[in-house]
């Protein structure tokens, strides 16, 4: 299993939100890829990815592309 870094997750995000067709179910299943795939030590990551992850199962938690950009530049002190 590899190591899931903050900068390799901002990455891929960076890619879905600024994607015309933002899709808050889509970002979930990256999250819950990540979840599953990855090795994840830093423990504020893995609070967002969880966080992320738990959009795809209940649907209130769903974040619109701001909220969403928001909540990890906030979370993981980095800039999406």
């Amino acid at each position: 299993m590899k190591l899931l870094s903050k900068e390799m997750f901002a990455s891929e995000i960076r890619q879905y939100v600024h994607h015309d067709n933002y899709d808050a179910i889509e970002i979930a299943q990256y999250a819950f890829l990540c979840y599953s795939d990855y090795i994840i030590t830093d423990e504020k990551l893995k609070e967002v990815v969880y966080e992320i992850m738990m959009m795809d199962a209940d649907s209130c938690m769903e974040m619109d592309r701001i909220e969403l950009v928001n909540y990890i530049e906030n979370m993981l002190c980095i800039k999406i």
